[in-house]
């Protein structure tokens, strides 16, 4: 494993109103995750792991405890880096951290979603280019950042999306 490196974290919510809309959004892509995060381990940049996502409106770090609290993590990807790719990833984090969480983008991923089914390929109407964002646009940047090619519209990315992402990568799977 590299020295340096993040995770990509697949989850759901473990209690409160947003499992029914978590869901949805599972039965829609048929799998057991509705949301996507960036773990940076203990020893990155911190004493303890610490969390990257857009959730509750907005774009933010939150601590692991928090976080566990929350969200049920059910698959968990390492995502190499060098030493330059884990500080862009880390100043991208901070640049975007406090930015509000995109619902009007969420609704155009859906819509082009839906195009897919539909044999369409189309961009999210409604991507406004990081003013807000998904956690799942979040997670293909960073990514990206990482030197993997994104294809496809990164604003349109599903949670799913990213999974498979990180399975055609290659990266490793570790245990939850």
């Amino acid at each position: 494993m590299s020295d340096f490196y993040f995770i990509v974290g697949a989850s759901k919510p473990s209690r409160g109103i947003s499992k029914i809309a978590s869901a949805l959004c599972m039965l829609g892509d048929q799998c057991d995750y509705s949301h996507i995060h960036i773990e940076f381990p203990a020893g990155t940049f911190q004493e303890a792991s610490v969390f990257f996502e857009a959730r509750r409106g907005e774009v933010n770090f939150i601590n692991e405890t928090t976080f566990g609290n929350e969200m049920e993590t059910v698959r968990r990807y390492v995502v190499p880096c060098d030493q330059d790719q884990i500080h862009d990833a880390l100043m991208f984090c901070w640049k975007y951290c406090g930015i509000k969480y995109g619902f009007l983008e969420l609704a155009g991923a859906c819509v082009a979603k839906a195009a897919s089914y539909c044999g369409k390929t189309i961009k999210n109407p409604f991507g406004d280019k990081m003013k807000t964002e998904i956690c799942s646009g979040l997670a293909a940047r960073l990514i990206k950042l990482s030197g993997v090619e994104i294809i496809g519209d990164i604003e349109s990315k599903s949670p799913h999306d990213i999974i498979n992402i990180c399975e055609t990568a290659g990266f490793a799977r570790v245990e939850v």
